[in-house]
């Protein structure tokens, strides 16, 4: 479950996800490279090309997803990556 502070009506900056919620988010930028691979190799020629209207737009929706989820929480999931890597020696060296 996702925590979150409201301070002065407005949502803070810090918040705590799940274990679980974080693979969600690894899931779902596993299915957004799959759908944008989909889209760019066999829907943007279906839709005449990447000078067609529809595909600038398709590709605008797609950043703008990226964008909103900071990558999806890519900054996060490499943090978590060296916190686990930096367990992972102490153990060997303790």
């Amino acid at each position: 479950m996702s925590h979150a502070r409201i301070i002065g009506g407005e949502l803070s900056e810090a918040f705590i996800l799940s274990r679980e919620e974080v693979e969600q988010f690894a899931i779902a930028r596993c299915r957004y490279a799959e759908l944008r691979t989909l889209a760019f190799d066999v829907l943007v020629p279906a839709i005449g090309g990447p000078a067609s209207p529809l595909s600038g737009q398709l590709y605008d929706l797609l950043q703008e997803l990226h964008c909103r989820t900071s990558g999806f929480l890519a900054q996060h999931r490499a943090a978590i990556e060296c916190e686990r890597l930096r367990r992972d020696l102490d153990t060997v060296e303790g």
